[in-house]
């Protein structure tokens, strides 16, 4: 189905009331088919089996569900001489059919019994050769008879095969924000560089047996969030190899930036991957097309924001604790001084500095 075509074996019975209809096949076209064969199976009844184009539909791949439509027209006799009736009697499809891939959804899950097919009657004009298509003579009119099969992926197959491996590859790279954020720089690019080749294959090889078309799947949306992961992941590396180079603790970075910075790294991955993959990706599955854009600029600076707030609120908090652990330190070094003695004073100057003028004093 990938391809935009199926095929399919059947038999055709045309009747005109309860009586067959004989050597009408000259007559009738299919105006779908690609290839088709034809042999007469008895008064009124013909098999058929061939290849048929149809229109997928493949927005929501791989969780998609397409309908295979087989039309039948009438090529010769217009409107006023002849129309398609269904028979509802005679439209299903064998439980012996065999479709891989799409078995599960030939026949509907409460019903066994019941074939998910459907028919339907329609009418197809034809202009001629006059151009004013307002002058009725100048157009004629054919009935059309439509018989769709309405199939759709089996979801846990999907989900197994296309979306979990993914994930998988996707571990070693979040396993970076558990790393020490200034260490084994080499060890995060390495991961990241064959995460990102190895999901690019793989990329590849689902997207090409698919048809060309002219919009994003959703399976292409998700694997963008994978890429956009791993491309934080390599930025905030890169970032803080240019600031600090491969510079050891003690030498030019202090104890208490490596603690914000490691607190700062885990943040910075959860809630990365809770905005992708919750709200940015199914956003996006939604709104496709031009509107997103506005959504995608507003979540980028949302995310910044978000960044800068984190950084920030770190810094502050690890500023308090050093303070705190100062104080406590200088306090109970001075074991001779009384309650208004400097224990006192360290405490209020402990709370002036915590309080809104702390920035005047």
């Amino acid at each position: 189905l990938e391809n935009g075509f199926f095929y399919a074996d059947f038999l055709l019975y045309t009747r005109e009331g309860p009586a067959p209809l004989p050597d009408v096949m000259g007559q009738l076209a299919f105006s779908n088919a690609k290839t088709i064969t034809q042999s007469n199976f008895g008064p009124g009844v013909t098999r058929v089996s061939g290849t048929f184009f149809f229109s997928p539909d493949l927005r929501s791949f791989p969780f998609d569900s397409q309908r295979l439509p087989i039309v039948l027209e009438q090529r010769e006799e217009p409107i006023t001489s002849w129309i398609f009736v269904t028979d509802r009697n005679l439209n299903g499809i064998s439980t012996s059919v065999v479709f891989p891939g799409w078995q599960s959804s030939l026949r509907s899950k409460t019903h066994p019994d019941e074939a998910m097919c459907t028919t339907k009657v329609s009418l197809k004009l034809y202009p001629a050769t006059n151009p004013n298509e307002d002058v009725a003579l100048g157009n004629v009119t054919f009935s059309r008879f439509t018989f769709v099969i309405d199939v759709e992926r089996p979801f846990w197959q999907s989900l197994l095969t296309r979306f979990v491996p993914p994930a998988i590859m996707l571990v070693p790279t979040l396993a970076t924000y558990l790393l020490q954020p200034l260490k084994m720089t080499a060890v995060k690019i390495s991961i990241c560089s064959g995460t990102l080749v190895t999901i690019i294959l793989f990329h590849t090889g689902v997207t090409s047996r698919l048809p060309p078309i002219s919009y994003l799947t959703f399976f292409d949306k998700f694997i963008f969030c994978v890429y956009l992961t791993i491309l934080t992941v390599l930025a905030i590396t890169l970032t803080l190899l240019m600031m600090y180079g491969d510079a050891e603790y003690d030498q030019k970075v202090g104890a208490r930036d490596v603690r914000v910075l490691k607190k700062l790294m885990l943040w910075v991955g959860i809630v990365t991957t809770l905005f992708l993959y919750s709200i940015f990706l199914p956003a996006w599955a939604v709104m496709d097309g031009p509107e997103f854009l506005p959504m995608l600029l507003s979540g980028l600076i949302l995310m910044g924001i978000v960044y800068w707030l984190l950084a920030n609120s770190m810094n502050s908090a690890e500023e308090k604790d050093e303070l705190d652990m100062l104080i406590d330190r200088e306090a109970s070094d001075d074991s001779g001084s009384g309650p208004g003695g400097q224990r006192a004073s360290l405490r209020e100057a402990r709370r002036v500095i915590y309080s809104d003028d702390a920035k005047e004093v």
